[in-house]
């Protein structure tokens, strides 16, 4: 891994980047206003049928109370499981996925979204990979060479190759749906040494569509077929939301990850071949079928070599470079994933306006990072245009108890990889009111961003640490320079200045021990000053060094009185999962810590220190002045001088936890909704909205269920998040 971290930071420091990005900017003013690329995205998924304007309204206030500033839309199925699935009777009078008021839809979430001054985007296609539709023909789908076929009938098989299943409603039944233009659709290429040679369609799928939007894949190798798709998908665009798309609000396309399959032939696969190899291919075609013995050792290797290649370049030169150029021309920003697909991450980058990759998200260990190999997930920049590489970020099967203090740690990670701005998945639409709570998912996938987290609000001191870090992240341009700090890091120059990004990414404290002055960025407070002494577990930081920065030490620990316990604390400091009081036990949302305590050095300066927590979010007041969120170590507050008095002092302490104990809560309670377990491990789907539903979460029958939620994660004895404030709780004078 660290071999190929080096790489990839070697290939971006040797990349030319625009004038903007290294002009000679005091990195404290992008840190105190983080410009709008620095803030988190979203992917905003759509799932099915489950969408309303009242809820693009709320999501869209809530993404502007986070500072999130870009939304890229998904039409989905109504569920991923993992593939795709319709719920019956969902209440939003028959709208359906790709329908003239889904559109009417789309469109009123872009004018809201710049409104708001948030970029909203659109996947190409439905689904999330990659580019086709039910526009497709099986002559512009992606092809596949077949050999010995006397009767199609017969000899080719209708199963589609393709790489996963959906939920087939012509079968009811989970499968990979037949093909019949397999066999009616068979072309003859030659007779190639006794050896019959054809293409039929592979059958590959856009995935996870819902049913009435479920097509074919584009063949990517073809010009007219990719014009042929973005022509009809931008035509649409312009039918629903006005001719100028980037006046009706529309700012990106996306290309998400590739998982379409690798073709074996194109229309003029020939002619290209010989263009590009200098030699015909037609001889050695019965090679890629099995054929081996009919040839050398030799002679399979360099066809094989050069058949890759020249996918590789037709990939680049096709698809790529059409969607560029056609995206351009309406004013739209491409943005891709480029990785993992039958082309070249770095030959294909310069087509692409914002470049993407992705990693996942296991509160228990560090974020992996999917493709066929580290360079590809952080693809070159190309041609000195991308100083952001985005990243689908935190992308999982998370069971609604991630905290922000656990995707710190693995965002950080990220960070030190490359990644200088997030896109967070998933934030699916939550198209109901305030009372329908956690809401849709997306099946299994996905750590639960959105506004009904338990931590939505409070989690606001999550995403200005984000801007905050990306602001420092996206400055100046990368540089080989190494800090005398025993951290993990990279750096960031202007060729005067170098910014170290350093990350404690172990449990326990450590000193900083720099050797050198400089100034310190703290984007967890937002402040700036001396350097710490010590790391506090997972904490992580920015070092300014420069010629003319000022030359102060490290900054020592907090020195001043022994300290004081804070007591008598209503209700009782402890887990709540260790309550016998069921509603505790179980409890999910935000709870209000309160103590009254005298001082013995009133008026002074101190260090509220929260001690063992188990939570999200900790809000902290004292005497009625909010001191801010606590949401990650070290676990503490500052308050100012001027705040404590002598005699009755009132902390108080709001925490949040997470959804998982109420969700296992509520499998006590008798069941109202249908579940049936899905076809792949990872929980339970929703087989149909309940006809209760329709009238009102207040006249659900079973009376103690307090969640609502698409995907069904747990049982009745499934482990519960510990849960609330331990403490000790003390409080130091600062001198």
């Amino acid at each position: 891994m660290r071999c190929k971290i080096a790489m990839i930071l070697e290939v971006f420091a040797a990349c030319a980047f625009s004038a903007a990005a290294c002009a000679a900017v005091d990195p404290k003013t992008v840190f105190d206003n983080p410009p709008k690329d620095a803030h988190a995205g979203v992917w905003w998924h759509w799932m099915g049928s489950q969408v309303t304007k009242q809820g693009i309204e709320k999501d869209l206030d809530w993404f502007s109370r986070m500072g999130i500033t870009s939304a890229t839309i998904f039409g989905m199925a109504d569920a991923t499981v993992p593939w795709a699935k319709r719920i019956a009777d969902v209440p939003t009078g028959g709208l359906r996925p790709y329908s003239d008021e889904w559109w009417r839809l789309v469109a009123f979430a872009c004018r809201e979204g710049a409104r708001r001054g948030i970029d909203i985007g659109l996947h190409n296609c439905p689904g999330y990979t990659s580019t086709g539709g039910k526009w497709i023909t099986p002559q512009l789908a992606m092809r596949q060479l077949v050999f010995a076929v006397k009767d199609p009938q017969k000899d080719v098989s209708t199963a589609p190759v393709a790489p996963f299943p959906v939920y087939n409603e012509d079968t009811g039944v989970f499968e990979k749906p037949a093909v019949p233009a397999r066999r009616t659709d068979y072309r003859h290429i030659a007779v190639v040494r006794g050896v019959e040679v054809g293409h039929v369609p592979m059958g590959s799928f856009i995935q996870p569509a819902d049913w009435d939007s479920f097509g074919l894949e584009c063949d990517k190798m073809n010009p007219e077929a990719v014009s042929f798709h973005l022509d009809h998908v931008i035509a649409e665009w312009k039918k629903h939301l006005g001719a100028d798309l980037r006046a009706a609000g529309l700012r990106h396309v996306l290309l998400d990850s590739y998982e379409a399959g690798t073709p074996t032939w194109t229309p003029r696969m020939r002619e290209e071949f010989k263009a590009r190899r200098g030699y015909d291919c037609l001889d050695f075609l019965p090679i890629l079928g099995g054929y081996t013995n009919l040839y050398t050792v030799e002679e399979c290797a360099k066809f094989k070599r050069d058949f890759d290649r020249t996918l590789r370049d037709l990939y680049r030169d096709v698809l790529f470079k059409i969607m560029h150029e056609k995206l351009s021309a309406e004013g739209l920003q491409f943005s891709c994933e480029p990785y993992s697909g039958p082309f070249s991450s770095k030959e294909v980058a310069p087509h692409i306006d914002r470049i993407m990759t992705e990693f996942w998200f296991d509160p228990l260990k560090k974020p992996s990072f999917r493709g066929r190999d580290g360079f590809n997930r952080f693809s070159a920049p190309g041609g000195g245009r991308h100083n952001i590489v985005e990243a689908e970020a935190f992308t999982s099967a998370a069971k609604w108890d991630e905290t922000p203090a656990q995707l710190k740690a693995c965002g950080d990670v990220a960070w030190l990889h490359g990644v200088n701005r997030f896109v967070l998945h998933s934030c699916v639409l939550q198209p109901w009111g305030d009372d329908v709570k956690p809401g849709v998912t997306m099946g299994r996938w996905g750590t639960h961003f959105g506004r009904n987290q338990t931590w939505a609000e409070s989690g606001k001191a999550w995403f200005d640490y984000i801007a905050r870090a990306q602001a420092l992240l996206q400055w100046g341009r990368p540089s080989k320079e190494k800090l005398d700090a025993p951290f993990p890091q990279i750096a960031r120059t202007d060729g005067e200045r170098t910014l170290f990004f350093l990350v404690n990414d172990s449990d326990a404290e450590k000193p900083l021990a720099l050797s050198r002055a400089g100034r310190w960025f703290d984007p967890v407070t937002g402040e700036t000053g001396a350097a710490p002494a010590i790391l506090a577990p997972r904490q992580s930081g920015f070092f300014e060094s420069s010629a003319g920065a000022d030359a102060s030490a490290a900054k020592a620990p907090a020195r001043g009185s022994e300290g004081m316990a804070i007591a008598n604390w209503e209700p009782e400091l402890g887990d709540w999962t260790e309550s016998a009081d069921d509603d505790l036990r179980y409890f999910s949302g935000t709870r209000t810590y309160r103590a009254v305590f005298d001082c013995a050095f009133p008026g002074k300066a101190a260090e509220l220190e929260l001690g063992k927590v188990l939570c999200a979010t900790a809000g902290v007041r004292v005497n009625g002045r909010g001191l801010g969120i606590v949401w990650c170590a070290p676990w503490k507050v500052e308050i100012p001088a001027g705040v404590l008095k002598a005699e009755g002092n009132i902390v108080e302490i709001d925490v949040a936890n997470v959804w998982r104990n109420r969700l296992v809560g509520d499998e006590r309670e008798a069941p109202d909704v249908d579940f049936a377990r899905a076809p792949y491990p990872g929980g339970d789907m929703m087989l149909a909205y309940p006809e209760w539903f329709a009238k009102g979460i207040a006249s659900r029958p079973s009376k103690g269920r307090k969640c609502f939620s698409t995907w069904r994660h747990f049982t009745k004895d499934s482990a519960l998040a510990p849960s609330g404030l331990v403490g000790p709780v003390s409080l130091k004078s600062v001198d």
